[in-house]
């Protein structure tokens, strides 16, 4: 097995690190404004923001391919997976 083979995708690093930060700024927020489960709230953002993501993908891949035209993204439910997972690290670690 090489190192490679361990490698996160970039896309789905980049998803990851897009979730972490959602969390991070809705997680800061509600902190700062003494919500109660600010938490859990910011995990939840991060769920919601990660699957609308993917539905505006899938949609946009259907008006490429209605248009003619080869899509130049498609939907994946991995990606939201990542988004979530890279908010999860950030709740785990206590982070906010």
């Amino acid at each position: 097995m090489k190192l490679a083979d361990l490698l996160i995708p970039q896309d789905k690093a980049n998803h990851a690190i897009d979730g972490a930060l959602v969390y991070l700024v809705v997680a800061a927020l509600g902190r700062f404004f003494h919500v109660h489960g600010h938490r859990e709230i910011a995990l939840t953002a991060a769920l919601i923001v990660g699957v609308l993501k993917e539905v505006w993908d899938g949609y946009q891949t259907k008006k490429a391919i209605d248009a003619g035209f080869a899509p130049t993204h498609t939907a994946d439910p991995f990606d939201a997976i990542a988004t979530f997972a890279g908010a999860l690290a950030m709740y785990a670690a206590g982070e906010v």
